[in-house]
């Protein structure tokens, strides 16, 4: 059950108030043209482990769950200074 996570697209501990300092994209296959591509139509998004648990099915969490880890604020793209 705790790899059910991997299936959707996710970027590592972003639901995190400090993050994972990198997470990697792996392609399996590439279509030849067009694909799926979805943008985002801002610099920040709020990030929350709870949504994407319910994308999963698990939506049972207790309030004090919840409260332990609340949705943050996430810049959207990191640039390295270097």
């Amino acid at each position: 059950m705790l790899q059910l996570g991997n299936r959707v697209w996710h970027c590592d501990s972003s639901f995190r108030r400090v993050p994972a300092l990198a997470s990697l994209l792996y392609a399996r296959s590439i279509p030849q043209v067009g694909g799926l591509t979805e943008f985002a139509d801002g610099r920040v998004a709020e990030h929350s482990v709870f949504r994407s648990r319910a994308k999963l099915g698990f939506t049972d969490f207790s309030a004090a769950e919840r409260r332990l880890m609340p949705p943050v604020t996430q810049v959207f793209v990191r640039v390295v200074p270097q």
